[in-house]
């Protein structure tokens, strides 16, 4: 579980007085959890995570009202019914777009990315 509540903030690679690099650790661990599918259930830091890895992997990007929309759908779609109010009221202002964005040479980014998770 302690991987998934690291903020990643450093403060504790760099008070470590054995300059051990914890922060990369967690990092380490938490992407062996994804990859195993042994993270907590309950948390929605390694949904999102997961989520946001598929977005860049087929579009390139990320967009965050998509990342937020399958959050909620996968974790408390409550919370999606609940925000839909804010998110109304971001999208009128110009603040949450709902089109995907997406890069030029999608394919050679995955063949990238499958390269260096190997």
């Amino acid at each position: 579980m302690t991987p998934w509540v690291c903020a990643s903030c450093y403060a504790c690679t760099v008070e470590c007085p054995k300059r051990i690099p914890i922060t990369e650790i967690m990092h380490a661990l938490r992407r062996i959890s994804l990859r195993e599918k042994t993270y907590p259930r309950r948390f929605t830091t390694p949904v999102m995570t997961r989520e946001f890895v598929n977005m860049i992997h087929d579009h390139g990007r990320s967009t965050e009202s998509w990342i937020s929309m399958k959050l909620y759908l996968r974790t408390n779609p409550a919370l999606l019914v609940k925000n839909a109010g804010i998110a109304g009221r971001l999208f009128r202002q110009g603040r949450l777009g709902v089109k995907r964005a997406s890069i030029h040479g999608r394919e050679e980014l995955r063949t990238l990315l499958e390269a260096v998770s190997s």
